[in-house]
């Protein structure tokens, strides 16, 4: 009888750390976390913003991977230092022992180590980051590349939910029949959380390393998926209200034109084929 292997989830508790957690006790893999939270259900305590030196990893963990970060665009680029801290140091630090202990180290990246210049970028692009958030994941690529075939980075394209960030507020807002403003200059390429979850189990499976990337077949507007969302809630059309990213008091560091990656690994490898924009919208539950 093969052991089933041991994973160990750096951010247990968050959006996606959780997702993957749930999809490889499915498996039937042997799921450990940490957690800025000590409790029965997460016993490992780790903080990246607080002092790592003395931490140790569990013993014969074959998978690891690294989720817990500041993954606020508008926070890494209010507080670069502070972000770098935790993206950049305790993330290296952490992969390191990782590795020296002998796991096989997953680390999820981002479309925004690239300019967004070109759609469906191939991975081996030079990396060109136009935000801080996206340089700090560029920093840790580099890094990770020096584990070989004991690492793989994993770029991911906009994971959404109807429970986070601006999806959320749309929701929310639209549930109550207000009007939302959606940037009709702005684009993303979305992913949903259980392809995100599948593809990682995937790669932990077969430990092998390198990069890999996820996206959408196709880049869609913030417009275009509100109306969609809206559509999709039944709520009024006129609920909508298009608006400019460029013209917007928001500080945006950038506005890709892009954002698809080139996906054609992970679809030979394991048949995960990306979905379209309009598709990935359509299966989340508004």
């Amino acid at each position: 009888m093969i052991e089933a292997k041991k994973h160990l989830i750096i951010g247990i508790d968050g959006f996606l750390g959780g997702i993957v957690s749930r999809r490889l006790a499915d498996s039937g893999a042997k799921v450990t976390g940490t957690s800025v939270n000590v409790d029965r259900e997460h016993p490992m305590f780790l903080d990246l913003a607080s002092d790592v030196s003395r931490w140790t990893p569990p013993e014969n963990t074959d998978v690891a991977f690294i989720f817990a970060a500041v993954t606020s665009l508008a926070a890494c680029a209010k507080d670069p230092e502070g972000a770098r801290l935790i993206n950049v140091n305790r993330t290296i630090e952490i992969a390191r022992r990782l590795h020296e202990n002998g796991s096989f180290v997953i680390f999820p990246s981002t479309n925004l180590v690239f300019d967004g210049a070109i759609p469906a970028t191939p991975a081996s692009t030079e990396r060109s980051p136009k935000t801080e958030y996206g340089r700090q994941k560029a920093e840790v690529e580099k890094f990770m590349e020096s584990l070989g075939a004991r690492g793989a980075v994993v770029r991911f394209t906009k994971i959404i939910s109807a429970g986070g960030g601006v999806f959320q507020e749309w929701r929310s807002s639209l549930k109550s029949n207000t009007a939302i403003s959606a940037f009709s200059d702005m684009s993303f390429s979305p992913v949903s959380p259980d392809f995100a979850a599948e593809a990682l189990a995937r790669i932990a499976d077969a430990e092998a390393g390198g990069v890999y990337q996820a996206s959408a077949s196709d880049d869609i507007t913030y417009e275009q998926a509100a109306r969609m969302i809206c559509s999709l809630m039944g709520a009024p059309p006129e609920l909508v209200r298009p608006a400019r990213a460029s013209e917007s008091r928001l500080d945006l560091e950038a506005i890709p034109a892009h954002t698809t990656l080139d996906t054609s690994r992970i679809v030979s490898e394991f048949g995960l084929k990306p979905k379209t924009a309009a598709e990935t919208i359509e299966a989340v539950e508004w």
